[in-house]
């Protein structure tokens, strides 16, 4: 259908806005199919049409806004083949009847509604919204720490996460990824750059030396946009450590 030629030009899969969907993404009937673990992150892309304003047949802001969070909750179904955690004390957000496992959001005063994530029993934890009362900047993405009471020596932690960027032209403030903490000292982590890293599975691991630790602090977002939502969905799916002598 597009030969090979020096002068191809990308093309919309649609000629025309197409019609609203009108249920959500996993509502019956369904159908089950088997996909190759590495064409997953080429479908999550070509499914990030679905985003588009231009998609979609309406004028109407409400039923837009719907029709692209259905589109972003079908492509974190498309969950791709994430590397298995490795650690002694692994704990898997997704599974069904799971809990936060101790996490909470970071309060973030300045910001409303002040927090980001939001934690979905059998699906993990979830990005959402918060704007700054001062500046107006929309960020998106998660924030959570899980205080451990006690210290203990860990020499490896891991974190498996999936996310599909929206906003990030004007750059994302920080690395993205999971950090432990002694006191207020960052003793180690395990981070990506979120303004090049591409969407898809973000697989995060580190690896001794062992150091002491009373919390973990995970700090993840999938958009930054000053006045208007940035867009882009993020949610983990499990993580874990390794208490150096044994026991969780």
């Amino acid at each position: 259908m597009f030969p090979d030629t020096a002068y191809a030009e990308p093309r919309s899969s649609f000629g025309s806005p197409v019609p609203l969907p009108t249920v959500d993404p996993d509502a019956a009937p369904t159908l089950t199919i088997s996909i190759s673990c590495a064409w997953l992150p080429y479908i999550r892309g070509a499914l990030s049409q679905l985003l588009l304003q231009s998609t979609w047949k309406t004028t109407n802001p409400a039923d837009l806004l719907l029709a692209q969070q259905r589109a972003s909750m079908l492509i974190a179904m498309l969950v791709e083949c994430n590397a298995p955690i490795t650690v002694s004390c692994p704990y898997d957000w997704s599974a069904g009847g799971s809990t936060a496992d101790g996490f909470v959001v970071v309060p973030e005063p300045s910001y409303a509604p002040g927090f980001m994530g939001a934690f979905l029993s059998g699906t993990g934890w979830v990005e959402t919204l918060m704007i700054n009362s001062g500046s107006g900047l929309h960020i998106e993405g998660i924030e959570i720490d899980k205080g451990l009471g006690t210290a203990i020596s860990v020499d490896a932690f891991q974190l498996n996460l999936q996310v599909a960027f929206g906003y990030r032209a004007g750059g994302i403030g920080g690395p993205g990824g999971i950090q432990a903490y002694h006191g207020a000292s960052l003793v180690a982590s395990a981070t990506y750059n979120q303004n090049t890293h591409p969407d898809g599975l973000v697989s995060l691991v580190y690896a001794g030396p062992a150091v002491t630790v009373d919390k973990f602090h995970i700090d993840v977002r999938c958009g930054e946009r000053n006045t208007f939502d940035p867009g882009g969905t993020v949610r983990l799916i499990d993580w874990g450590y390794n208490k150096v002598g044994g026991g969780c």
